[in-house]
């Protein structure tokens, strides 16, 4: 359980760049298609080298692979896609509501009740709202970035608990591989029309290696130590505040008081949880 936590602390570390790189993508013009096809497509042509022996683990649970790998194509559509429709911070307040829906699916419909997740759960999300209040909402933000955001929460939940679930069965390699897999091959064609060029080469591939093949091999290593999908969720919570303090670093807003409440409401959250769930 402790290495699992220590897992997705690594998690919400490697996540920071995602939004950054989304967004240099963009400048570079490249749609958020292209840019979630690279990073699938890169991502798994480095987990299916790194780890080939196992992926034929898909076996022990195919139908379940594929939800959890559907699960999360869709989820990353719906999160590059919204980044680059809105502002950061009423993007990423929606994205997390996604750990309410998680615990509220858990506890509610599939009667798996966790101590204390609707507190940490509650906690996590304030914070997460009192963060984005600190970014600037004057920026013009289209309802179509809105609308994704949400959709991707309610993806987010879907692939937090089939995801959970299938790191239990299969190894967190061969449901990593198979989920970023998918992601590139259905937006593959997109690539076809991409704006190619030695610099948006790199900066594609760099989004492919860090949150594509490392972001997804630690969150489902995470996964297969934690038998939660509640506790995984409020654990996401973290990458918040990183993301927070790249926004203060990259575009100099977020630093207030307001952010610094809602970041340890955050941290708050997690530790109970975690003294909740020994």
């Amino acid at each position: 359980m402790a290495l699992g936590r220590f897992f997705l602390v690594l998690v919400a570390l490697v996540s920071a760049p995602a939004p950054i790189l989304s967004r240099i993508l963009q400048s570079q013009e490249w749609d958020p298609f292209q840019a979630v096809a690279m990073r699938g497509l890169v991502g798994a042509l480095i987990l299916g080298f790194l780890f080939h022996a196992k992926i034929t683990e898909i076996k022990r649970d195919v139908v379940g692979t594929l939800v959890a790998s559907v699960a999360l194509m869709f989820g990353q559509t719906f999160y590059i896609y919204s980044t680059q429709h809105g502002s950061l911070g009423i993007i990423i307040s929606l994205l997390y509501l996604g750990p309410v829906w998680t615990v509220a699916l858990e506890r509610f419909f599939l009667k798996i009740p966790r101590r204390g997740s609707l507190v940490a759960c509650a906690l996590g999300f304030v914070g997460t709202l009192l963060i984005a209040f600190g970014f600037d909402w004057s920026k013009e933000t289209e309802w179509v970035g809105v609308i994704t955001s949400v959709l991707g929460s309610l993806a987010y939940a879907w692939f937090m608990i089939s995801g959970n679930r299938m790191a239990q069965v299969v190894s967190p390699e061969t449901v990593a591989f198979f989920g970023t897999a998918a992601t590139g091959i259905i937006w593959s064609w997109t690539l076809w029309f991409a704006p190619w060029s030695l610099v948006s080469l790199q900066w594609a591939s760099l989004f492919g290696v860090v949150n594509g093949a490392l972001y997804f091999f630690l969150l489902y290593s995470a996964m297969h130590k934690i038998n939660s999908a509640s506790e995984v969720a409020i654990w996401m919570y973290l990458e918040v505040p990183v993301i927070w303090l790249v926004g203060i670093l990259m575009y100099q807003e977020g630093a207030n008081l307001y952010s610094l409440l809602g970041a340890g409401l955050i941290v708050a959250a997690g530790v109970l949880s975690a003294l909740w769930n020994k």
